[in-house]
């Protein structure tokens, strides 16, 4: 489903001479539509996925105290299912909420697990979408985000460049890095034009790369290829 997949899995299975090209998973563009900047809330931040540690929420609430020392409004507004620490029966959200700086306790807030009919209005309502993983294959999510043209900061750890074009449908970050992580984020809160331009960018490139049309296609076409093996 990406061309990271393809290539780290080649570090451990030899198929070089089955070797054929990445197919990404398609956007459900009839849910998620192009957004009305107009419905965006001052300095919000939003974050959707599973609360766990490799979903980068943990760095991105900790980069939120430089954030707020730049954009006064910032707050951080978190969807997603609590899940268990591992080899622990443990909440991760409960470990989580310790981890919030003092200053900012009263920026962030859970949401908990919301249908996935309703994360469309909710990223709308965002000035920003950051989603810093520490690993992907091919984030769905983010397609859903550049759908609707929101200005997005992602990780650019693993299939990150091949989902976002670093500067043109988006941002990309070194999740790991606080100071990186906040960099960007606040160059969206504080760039609204440019932040627009590369929403805009990022729904025709997703229309272009991601839509069901275009992905049907190239399933069937991979299909038509194959050579039945002897």
């Amino acid at each position: 489903v990406s061309k990271y997949v393809m290539n780290h899995t080649a570090k451990y299975i030899d198929f070089e001479d089955k070797r054929g090209e990445a197919i990404y998973n398609p956007a459900n563009l009839n849910r998620f539509y192009p957004a009305d900047y107009n419905k965006e809330i001052k300095g919000r931040i939003f974050f959707a996925g599973s609360i766990c540690e490799k979903k980068g929420i943990r760095q991105l609430i900790k980069a939120m105290p430089i954030i707020k020392k730049a954009v006064s409004d910032a707050h951080l507004i978190i969807a997603g299912r609590d899940t268990k620490i591992r080899g622990t029966q443990k909440s991760y959200l409960a470990y989580l909420k310790t981890e919030i700086p003092p200053e900012v306790k009263e920026d962030v807030f859970f949401l908990g697990s919301i249908e996935n009919a309703k994360i469309p209005k909710e990223i709308e309502k965002a000035e920003v979408c950051a989603y810093p993983s520490h690993m992907e294959a091919m984030p769905l999510a983010w397609i859903e985000v550049l759908s609707m043209g929101k200005a997005f900061v992602a990780s650019n750890l693993g299939p990150g460049p091949e989902a976002v074009k670093h500067g043109e449908t988006g941002l990309l970050c070194n999740p790991l890095d606080l100071d990186d992580l906040a960099t960007q984020v606040i160059y969206m809160l504080q760039n609204r034009d440019k932040a627009h331009q590369m929403g805009q960018n990022a729904i025709k490139d997703v229309h272009e790369r991601f839509s069901l049309d275009v992905l049907m296609k190239k399933n069937i076409l991979m299909y038509e290829n194959l050579k039945m093996i002897k």
